[in-house]
């Protein structure tokens, strides 16, 4: 239903302790307003009150969410942004999910339904401690639903890409990965984005040195490289491993073995000579297909 085109419209949207508004008519671009605060508790007194005056001078409220790059169009609604500018590092998260190239699809759906359920309960207890009234459960519900939705088709239109995509040249992540599998070959616990963090990964390498212990092997090296890693590397800033004999001491000739298979597989790497120091391979196009 459109609206009658002398109806007055209004949209804001807080940004910390900023306040952006947009003044205007249907089917006009609009007047934008910024107004700076000291703190974020007064830029949301400011939003309260000019909201409050907007009303009772009878003005249509538009959903922030809706974005403030928009004209008003003749239905008075702007085009609808994704995601809200609060929500916009959600969207990020769930593209680097996918291009992690570890998670399946049903992880990533199960991540993005946590991390959308866990973001809406903290502003969901913002609001009521901010206003005294906690928002109807349904309603609560919903949003997440929403926003879930919109995370989830985000990282799969990524996960599409992706399988289209054709790797980059070179494409280092397939090297890196086949020379892990000669290191493994070699003796050396070569693995791949084993745990989240530097102990995390510790462990599963002792657990690897286990088994392969009582299956008669002698495993004499490990290295590895950890979620936090994969976080940065697929921003571009390159890939750090962590190098050092089977039972985590520092040992030059299981470094320079690593060294010598990524030289071998045409991965640029660096090392400064100093045995708690990590190997860095330089900055690459992160690029690894998701699992089926």
């Amino acid at each position: 239903m459109k609206l009658a085109k002398d109806k007055r419209l209004w949209i804001a949207e807080r940004r910390g302790t900023a306040v952006f508004t947009i003044t205007g008519r249907v089917g006009r671009p609009g007047v934008p307003k910024a107004k700076e605060l000291k703190t974020d508790e007064a830029a949301q007194r400011f939003l309260e009150e000019k909201r409050d005056e907007k009303l009772a001078d009878g003005f249509e409220m538009l959903d922030p969410d809706a974005g403030l790059d928009a004209p008003f169009t003749l239905s008075g609604k702007p085009k609808r942004r994704e995601l809200a500018t609060r929500h916009a590092r959600l969207g990020d998260y769930a593209l680097q999910l996918v291009r992690r190239g570890f998670h399946s699809k049903d992880e990533i759906e199960r991540f993005l339904e946590d991390e959308a359920t866990y973001v809406l309960k903290k502003e969901r207890e913002a609001r009521a401690e901010r206003t005294g009234t906690l928002s109807e459960d349904a309603d609560h519900e919903e949003s997440v639903l929403r926003l879930y939705g919109t995370l989830v088709d985000i990282a799969h239109r990524e996960l599409r890409r992706l399988e289209e995509a054709e790797p980059p040249e070179p494409w280092i992540n397939d090297r890196l990965s086949r020379a892990f599998a000669e290191l493994n070959d070699a003796g050396i616990v070569a693995l791949e984005n084993p745990g989240g963090t530097p102990s995390a990964c510790w462990s599963a390498v002792a657990e690897e040195v286990k088994r392969r212990r009582a299956a008669g092997e002698e495993p004499w090296g490990a290295t590895f490289y950890h979620r936090q890693d994969v976080e940065t590397a697929v921003l571009g800033e390159g890939l750090w491993l962590d190098h050092s004999t089977a039972d985590a001491s520092p040992d030059e000739a299981v470094t320079r073995a690593i060294l010598d298979a990524l030289e071998k597989h045409g991965i640029p790497a660096e090392w400064n000579g100093e045995m708690r120091r990590r190997i860095r391979i330089l900055p690459f196009e992160w690029f690894r297909r998701p699992p089926r």
